[in-house]
Protein backbone atom coordinates (compact mmCIF):
# COMPACT_ATOMS: atom_id res chain seq x y z
CA UNK A 1 0.00 0.00 0.00
CA UNK A 2 1.66 3.36 -0.90
CA UNK A 3 1.61 6.33 1.50
CA UNK A 4 -0.94 8.19 -0.49
CA UNK A 5 -3.17 4.97 -0.16
CA UNK A 6 -2.95 4.43 3.30
CA UNK A 7 -3.23 8.00 4.35
CA UNK A 8 -6.70 7.28 2.82
CA UNK A 9 -7.63 4.76 4.18
CA UNK A 10 -7.19 6.64 7.62
CA UNK A 11 -4.29 4.26 8.70
CA UNK A 12 -1.41 5.93 10.17
CA UNK A 13 0.74 2.62 10.90
CA UNK A 14 0.48 1.97 7.69
CA UNK A 15 1.34 5.41 6.33
CA UNK A 16 4.47 5.31 8.56
CA UNK A 17 5.89 2.09 7.27
CA UNK A 18 8.12 3.91 4.73
CA UNK A 19 9.86 5.34 7.83
CA UNK A 20 12.12 3.87 9.32
CA UNK A 21 11.49 2.52 12.44
CA UNK A 22 13.90 3.89 14.66
CA UNK A 23 14.82 6.03 17.35
CA UNK A 24 17.07 8.44 15.27
CA UNK A 25 14.75 9.15 12.32
CA UNK A 26 13.69 12.47 12.28
CA UNK A 27 10.78 15.03 11.62
CA UNK A 28 11.22 18.74 11.12
CA UNK A 29 7.80 20.79 10.70
CA UNK A 30 5.97 23.65 11.76
CA UNK A 31 6.12 22.63 15.72
CA UNK A 32 10.01 22.17 15.59
CA UNK A 33 11.92 18.79 15.15
CA UNK A 34 10.73 15.18 16.66
CA UNK A 35 12.76 12.07 16.91
CA UNK A 36 11.75 8.23 16.49
CA UNK A 37 9.27 6.63 14.36
CA UNK A 38 6.97 6.33 17.86
CA UNK A 39 7.11 9.68 18.40
CA UNK A 40 6.29 10.76 14.61
CA UNK A 41 3.60 8.60 14.87
CA UNK A 42 2.29 10.10 17.96
CA UNK A 43 2.20 13.27 16.61
CA UNK A 44 0.35 12.54 13.30
CA UNK A 45 -2.55 10.78 15.55
CA UNK A 46 -2.56 13.82 17.54
CA UNK A 47 -3.21 16.02 14.95
CA UNK A 48 -5.06 13.92 12.82
CA UNK A 49 -7.43 12.03 15.23
CA UNK A 50 -10.23 11.18 12.29
CA UNK A 51 -10.94 10.78 8.88
CA UNK A 52 -12.40 13.88 8.65
CA UNK A 53 -8.92 15.50 10.03
CA UNK A 54 -7.07 13.49 7.51
CA UNK A 55 -9.08 14.37 4.39
CA UNK A 56 -7.34 12.79 1.09
CA UNK A 57 -3.76 12.90 0.37
CA UNK A 58 -2.46 14.09 -2.93
CA UNK A 59 1.95 13.86 -3.33
CA UNK A 60 3.12 15.71 -6.41
CA UNK A 61 6.85 14.67 -6.56
CA UNK A 62 9.11 17.08 -8.52
CA UNK A 63 12.86 16.19 -7.80
CA UNK A 64 14.53 12.90 -6.97
CA UNK A 65 18.36 13.20 -6.32
CA UNK A 66 20.83 10.50 -5.75
CA UNK A 67 22.98 11.31 -2.78
CA UNK A 68 25.04 8.00 -3.15
CA UNK A 69 24.45 4.56 -3.75
CA UNK A 70 22.48 4.42 -0.17
CA UNK A 71 20.72 7.85 0.20
CA UNK A 72 18.28 9.83 -2.10
CA UNK A 73 16.24 12.85 -1.79
CA UNK A 74 12.80 13.55 -3.05
CA UNK A 75 11.37 16.86 -3.11
CA UNK A 76 7.66 17.51 -3.77
CA UNK A 77 4.41 18.85 -2.75
CA UNK A 78 1.44 17.07 -0.81
CA UNK A 79 -2.14 18.33 -0.59
CA UNK A 80 -5.09 17.44 1.53
CA UNK A 81 -8.35 17.74 0.42
CA UNK A 82 -10.81 18.46 4.01
CA UNK A 83 -14.31 20.02 3.75
CA UNK A 84 -13.43 23.70 4.92
CA UNK A 85 -9.54 24.07 3.98
CA UNK A 86 -6.99 22.71 1.91
CA UNK A 87 -3.62 22.19 3.82
CA UNK A 88 -0.84 21.89 1.56
CA UNK A 89 2.83 22.43 1.40
CA UNK A 90 6.39 21.24 0.42
CA UNK A 91 8.08 18.24 2.03
CA UNK A 92 12.01 17.14 1.60
CA UNK A 93 12.64 13.55 2.20
CA UNK A 94 15.92 11.52 2.90
CA UNK A 95 15.58 7.81 1.63
CA UNK A 96 17.61 5.23 3.00
CA UNK A 97 18.47 1.91 1.31
CA UNK A 98 18.66 -0.10 4.76
CA UNK A 99 19.24 -4.28 3.56
CA UNK A 100 17.53 -3.46 0.67
CA UNK A 101 14.57 -1.61 1.74
CA UNK A 102 14.24 2.24 0.76
CA UNK A 103 12.96 3.70 4.18
CA UNK A 104 12.91 7.72 4.94
CA UNK A 105 14.83 8.73 7.74
CA UNK A 106 14.55 12.44 6.87
CA UNK A 107 11.34 14.32 6.75
CA UNK A 108 10.86 18.17 6.43
CA UNK A 109 7.58 19.46 5.48
CA UNK A 110 6.27 22.44 5.20
CA UNK A 111 2.68 23.91 6.00
CA UNK A 112 0.76 26.52 3.99
CA UNK A 113 -3.25 26.93 4.78
CA UNK A 114 -5.82 27.61 1.70
CA UNK A 115 -9.54 28.24 2.54
CA UNK A 116 -12.03 26.99 0.26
Amino acid sequence: MSQQDAWNAGDLEAFMSAYAKTDSISFMGRNGITYGWHKVLKNYKNAYPDLEAMGKLSFEINQTTALGELHYLVLGKYTLMREFDQPSGYFSLIWKNINGNWKIINDHTSVTLKLN
